[in-house]
């Protein structure tokens, strides 16, 4: 496959290839160099475990259909996962 960048593409990146170092300067700023450390030890953790994590949700689900562990699940009340989400005020969290 061959991609090219077209001109407007080109002038965009020129216009803006200072957004990068604003925006971690933005994003960090107030940081100190031992906080730094720590949240790139925290990320390279999540990214470790973000490697593992479908194939192991995946096999997790798939148990839970050979058990018929799924008819366990606790009462929704009948409500789906859209109703749920429609009843909170943006905070839910949704996988």
């Amino acid at each position: 496959m061959w991609l090219t960048i077209t001109d407007d593409g080109r002038n965009f990146i020129n216009r803006n290839n200072n957004l990068g170092v604003a925006t971690i300067s933005i994003l960090f700023d107030g940081f100190s160099l031992e906080e730094i450390q720590v949240q790139i030890h925290a990320y390279r953790r999540l990214i470790n475990n973000l490697e593992r994590f479908s194939s192991t949700i995946m096999t997790l689900a798939n148990e839970n259909v050979s058990k018929k562990e799924t008819a366990a699940l606790p009462s929704l009340n009948g409500k789906t996962d859209s109703e749920l989400q429609k009843n909170t005020k943006g905070s839910f969290l949704t996988y």
